[in-house]
């Protein structure tokens, strides 16, 4: 395992290293700036992917990239965006932490990735160049637009601050109190196929992606107290709807399969808060 996070540490400090390097002589808009930075910073990444042969050296990404671009666009320390910063960092090092501590090494690859293998075969690193590593850090990219203007820009409403911010707060408790749960359950279960409903997993399914979904929308929230478009909607909606559309569906039709009473709960457990009928 030292050897594993010894390479998963070069995975990322390479990258951050060679986008110090260029962040000044990349001389266009931060945005833009921001993008180019990213998809070099994956580029390598990916190239570690392919080394290892395991995509799942991409998964730390969605944790620590929206720090770093944060730091990145930060215009200037104030009070408001130290404590944006503080919270985002929360919720990183929780997401970071709980991914490594469930990863089993470079053996231990997404088993959403190997369903590309098996399907996708000899086009297979391409597939995961483009689906895997671009396509999320592209959308990552996209749902932290709203974060610019809390780091560029000063508070004009103070409401909205708030109401985002806690957002972020509940972001954290929820995934941090439904990981243990979860965690306790996995020690303590009888059996196998027996399904988790204990605690915050008998009122949400996804309890740890309706606290995913807070932090993304508490940053949109929170924007808007900085002036930010509201147009910039578009970036939780499509976090949002990457996880109604892919995430879940696949996650449960996986669970359904390996745990047939899984079905059960789907009729007794909301998917998020909201009535069991929906988003079945």
């Amino acid at each position: 395992m030292k050897k594993a996070f010894s390479l998963l540490f070069a995975t990322y400090a390479v990258p951050l290293f060679v986008c110090i390097f260029l962040a000044p002589r990349i001389l266009y808009d931060p945005v833009t700036n921001a993008l180019l930075l990213s998809l070099i910073a994956t580029s390598i990444v990916f190239v570690f992917s392919v080394a290892t042969n395991n995509s799942s050296m991409y998964d730390p990404y969605w944790s620590v990239a929206p720090v770093f671009l944060s730091l990145y666009w930060m215009h200037e320390a104030t009070s408001l965006r130290i404590l944006f910063l503080l919270l985002l960092l929360l919720w990183s090092v929780r997401l970071t932490i709980n991914c490594c501590i469930h990863w089993k090494g470079l053996s231990d690859e997404d088993w959403r990735y190997r369903s590309f293998r098996e399907k996708t075969g000899k086009w297979y690193w391409p597939v995961s160049f483009l689906g895997i590593h671009i396509f999320p850090t592209i959308l990552v990219f996209c749902t932290m637009l709203p974060a610019f203007a809390i780091l560029t820009r000063p508070a004009k409403r103070i409401a909205p601050v708030c109401i985002g911010f806690s957002l972020m707060i509940a972001a954290f408790v929820l995934e941090l109190i439904a990981d243990r749960q979860m965690d306790r359950f996995q020690k303590t279960r009888h059996e196998q196929r027996e399904c988790c409903t204990a605690g915050l997993w008998g009122y949400s399914r996804h309890p740890n992606y309706l606290g995913e979904n807070c932090l993304w929308w508490g940053i949109f929230i929170a924007s808007l107290g900085f002036d930010a478009p509201p147009l910039l909607i578009f970036s939780p909606i499509a976090m949002t709807g990457l996880f109604l559309c892919y995430s879940i569906p696949a996650m449960e039709a996986r669970q359904t399969q390996k745990r047939p009473s899984y079905r059960e709960v789907k009729k007794r457990v909301p998917m998020f808060l909201i009535t069991g009928r929906h988003w079945k």
